[in-house]
């Protein structure tokens, strides 16, 4: 294989991470949704009242936030991976 024909393979490989981390979906939205739903309207919705509302949108905010992180941190490690196969030439036969 030329350099030329592994610079453009590398390049339609950058070009997939691009599109795959744009495009990447929420994930476990729903099952989210559905944990801050039984935490603040299950058993006791009565006795909270307008509480739960609050409940949920604090839970909410907290499963947001550590999604964010955990999606962050895939992101990053992505990266990181990619660029030390893009500039770290492997020893293996098989690449």
């Amino acid at each position: 294989m030329s350099s030329f024909e592994t610079v453009s393979v590398k390049t339609a490989l950058l070009c997939a991470v691009f599109l795959v981390t744009s495009c990447a979906s929420v994930g476990n939205e729903s099952a989210d949704i559905n944990d801050c739903r039984k935490i603040a309207y299950g058993d006791h919705y009565e006795l909270l009242g307008n509480d739960a509302n609050v409940i949920f949108s604090q839970c909410k905010v907290k499963k947001d936030a550590l999604r964010a992180d955990a999606n962050k941190k895939e992101t990053t490690f992505i990266w990181v991976e990619f660029f030390l196969d893009l500039f770290v030439p492997s020893n293996s036969p098989n690449k």
